[in-house]
């Protein structure tokens, strides 16, 4: 074990990725801690119902803002990898997407507020947080960049900082009893500080944004390589939000302010899955390069550190699901510990879900991403209706339970070309990761 320690320590390739996830992980866990204790103190000033309000607002606009995210950061960090030269036309046609994607989700929203015009204050609320996604765009160019380069510590340090103020103004809006709406105008300033530190940083470490070219040439070839993940993040996206739009519709808003305060703590760990991949992503691809053994040799060890990671969250929770929600949310949101415990185990999937969602982009089988995540969406929206009004917010968790079981593990293994990717699973899921805990033992984690 010494000799594998003596090992690690003097891996180049090593140091670099853990360097990179090290920032990553700082910034999440920060972050993990400061939102929930800043969240739960909104949540219980604002009470069920306008905390239910404010989640509904965002899970609205969450769906929207796939015309932003236009599911290409994996392809483009995928190019910036191996395109390392054209860079700056890369990050061109990257922004041109989300700039017409902006157009279009203005357009959308104005279709919204003609249709819920008798709910004035929803309204708002969706149009000031749909404003904020608008606004992070150049963050979101740069962002991916820094992926690619496997130095996101930069944007680690504007995320912190972001966290910092987001959380004070929270505070203060608290201690002056401030209006529904100033919570939602918090997301806007937010996002105008994320734009505005990340193009002070590009330009003292990088370049100026003004260096990136429109090649319509690339941006046809992002349009063409990236539907399919478009396609799938939008499926993906409403996948997510779907079941509190269904219960803020079907039930009330006191009911959707119980879930949504049960799923900010089971899903708030999923910042995990996200930081792991993302270092390692630039590492997948160069292994790919490399031959199969050595790529399947990585994506084994991806899979199997995040069912560890998330089984270990899952365990604990539902021992003590009850207990931690009375005692972090108060007596008002009583219910939403039977939705903790039961959603929490659907973490296990969306971790694996993530890992693979890296394997399919390494493969340019985003098509085939796309139908798991439509299928998960139909299960999803499917078993909601039956569920909901029979078992209410409970039969929402278990609908996103066998949902997401489905569209990230069973979906694999219906499809040919990604039952490689079912192997690797399940290898994970009944050998509880000893693939990975053994080849440590012996070799140490080797991500060149």
């Amino acid at each position: 074990m010494t000799t594998n320690l003596k090992f690690l320590n003097n891996h180049k390739g090593f140091k670099k990725y853990f360097n990179n996830t090290s920032w990553l992980l700082a910034e999440r866990v920060l972050r993990l801690f400061i939102t929930l204790i800043i969240g739960l103190y909104v949540a219980r000033y604002l009470g069920p119902i306008d905390f239910g309000k404010l989640s509904y607002a965002t899970s609205f606009v969450g769906i929207l803002s796939i015309f932003i995210q236009l599911g290409l950061d994996g392809i483009v960090v995928r190019d910036l990898v191996n395109n390392p030269k054209i860079k700056d036309k890369i990050l061109g046609a990257l922004f041109t997407l989300k700039i017409f994607g902006s157009l279009i989700m203005v357009g959308l929203l104005i279709i919204v507020s003609i249709i819920m015009k008798h709910e004035s204050q929803i309204t708002l609320l969706i149009a000031i947080i749909a404003l904020s996604s608008i606004l992070t765009i150049v963050f979101d160019v740069i962002r991916v960049n820094y992926e690619a380069s496997v130095l996101v510590k930069y944007v680690s340090i504007i995320q912190m900082t972001q966290l910092v103020v987001s959380s004070i103004l929270k505070l203060y809006c608290v201690a002056i009893g401030a209006h529904l709406l100033w919570f939602a105008i918090i997301y806007v300033v937010d996002t105008l500080l994320l734009s505005g530190l990340s193009i002070v940083i590009y330009r003292n470490k990088t370049g100026s944004i003004r260096s990136w070219k429109v090649d319509w040439g690339i941006v046809k070839k992002l349009i063409v390589d990236g539907w399919p993940g478009f396609l799938s993040g939008i499926a993906g996206v409403i996948y997510m939000k779907i079941d509190q739009i269904m219960i803020g519709n079907m039930i009330d808003h006191n009911a959707l302010g119980i879930y949504s305060a049960a799923t900010r703590l089971s899903t708030a760990w999923y910042f995990l899955p996200m930081v792991i991949v993302t270092s390692l992503t630039p590492a997948i691809i160069k292994a790919k390069q490399q031959g199969s053994k050595i790529y399947y040799d990585r994506i084994q060890k991806l899979h199997d550190l995040l069912f560890i990671v998330a089984i270990c969250i899952a365990i604990p929770t539902s021992i003590i699901g009850d207990t931690i929600v009375l005692y972090l949310f108060g007596s008002d949101y009583l219910g939403a510990g039977t939705v903790l415990v039961i959603h929490i185990w659907a973490s296990i999937f969306v971790f694996l879900g993530v890992a693979g969602g890296r394997w399919y982009v390494a493969e340019n089988l985003l098509v085939i991403s796309f139908y798991r995540h439509l299928a998960g969406l139909i299960i999803n929206i499917t078993l909601n209706i039956y569920m909901i009004p029979k078992f209410g917010i409970v039969g929402a968790a278990i609908s996103t339970l066998i949902s997401y079981s489905f569209s990230s593990y069973i979906f694999d293994v219906i499809n040919i070309r990604s039952r490689p990717l079912f192997i690797v699973k399940s290898k994970s899921l009944f050998f509880f990761g000893g693939y990975l805990i053994k080849d440590i033992y012996k070799n140490g984690l080797r991500f060149k």
